[in-house]
């Protein structure tokens, strides 16, 4: 996990990344207006995030991560913690 102070943020309740199993969390985006797209034949939502790959402990990427949960919610102005590192990279 990593603090952040009045940051962008998105609540995932699901997504997947790479074919993984389900999973959710805060997450830190760069584009608050244009961190999802939702692709207009199949509906198929996808967020792009902030956060690091295991084994590459000093890099942040932009991840894109297929929604399973349709509604994540946005915050700006977060303060508190989010992912900051996921394993299925």
């Amino acid at each position: 996990m990593r603090k952040v102070h009045n940051a962008q943020v998105i609540l995932i309740g699901a997504a997947g990344f790479r074919g993984s199993a389900p999973f959710g969390g805060a997450f830190e985006v760069a584009e608050a207006d244009t961190c999802i797209a939702v692709d207009s034949e199949t509906g198929a939502g996808t967020v792009t995030v902030l956060c690091r790959c295991v084994g590459d402990s000093s890099q942040v990427e932009e991840l894109v991560f297929e929604l399973e949960d349709r509604i994540p919610q946005l915050v700006i102005g977060f303060a508190g913690d989010v992912v900051d590192c996921i394993s299925v990279c």
